[in-house]
């Protein structure tokens, strides 16, 4: 018999734990001490620690109750699923035209039978016409299976969710904003991390999480581009200015 399917480890971040806690769908345990379940009030003493202030908790939690699908924005999230979003229309395209190919031969191979009178002869066709649809057929790529798995190295490393500041220069987030469609080997960073939070570096991203309406058919691997970006500052923090704003504005990249 085959060895059995190894299942793949599941990852949370800290806001996705707590949430969960508080509705007591799962049980969080030190790490020092396996014996010891940590209750809310550890996770919320946690939010500091690890980068996550709490409004943007309030603000995953809101969401997450409400039935949105909230995945923290990450450097390079949206070139990632553009470009999967791309690949899967190229592939729709093609599927139609081999149906559409597939159809014409039909028809055509009908035809031939119903005029041959040589059983010999419509074997051959057929044949001819099998290898011919053989040919057409394309070995499956991997440049999908590539970008899938680009997407988990960046969400696993996406960098704690930030708090939006009046004081904050929109010109440090100039290196979110729209550039070229990274390549191949644009990647490489994110792939050599396979645990969230391996990324050090603080976020200097305004936007906190990408969100996703009520979908039952949501798919993580290949999710499509999100239906709002979420940033969050305090009630106590001044309005952003116009130049915030249209900042914000080109780093959601259109959606």
């Amino acid at each position: 018999p085959p060895p059995p399917r190894q299942q793949a480890s599941l990852y949370l971040f800290i806001e996705e734990v707590l949430f969960l806690h508080e509705r007591g769908l799962i049980e969080v345990f030190d790490d020092d001490d396996e014996k010891n379940c940590l209750d809310s009030k550890d996770l919320f003493a946690m939010l500091p620690k690890v980068g996550v202030a709490f409004p943007v908790y309030l603000t995953y939690a809101y969401l997450r109750a409400q039935t949105f699908i909230v995945m923290r924005h990450a450097p390079r999230r949206l070139d990632i699923v553009d470009a999967l979003a791309e690949k899967s229309a190229r592939k729709r395209r093609r599927d139609e035209e081999e149906v559409s190919k597939s159809g014409d031969a039909d028809v055509a191979a009908v035809s031939t039978a119903a005029s041959t009178t040589s059983e010999k002869e419509r074997s051959e066709e057929k044949g001819s016409l099998d290898k011919g649809s053989a040919e057409v057929k394309k070995p499956r790529g991997t440049r999908a299976a590539n970008l899938k798995k680009r997407l988990r190295a960046v969400e696993f490393n996406a960098p704690a969710p930030i708090l939006m500041r009046s004081t904050d220069n929109a010109e440090k987030w100039s290196q979110h904003c729209p550039s070229a469609r990274p390549g191949d080997n644009d990647f490489a960073k994110e792939e050599q991390h396979a645990v969230p939070g391996a990324c050090t570096l603080p976020s200097t991203c305004p936007i906190a999480f990408d969100v996703y309406g009520p979908n039952s058919a949501f798919k993580r691997t290949n999710p499509g581009r999100p239906e709002f970006c979420v940033a969050i500052a305090s009630y106590a923090e001044a309005s952003p200015g116009f130049g915030s704003i249209n900042a914000l504005v080109s780093i959601a990249r259109g959606v």
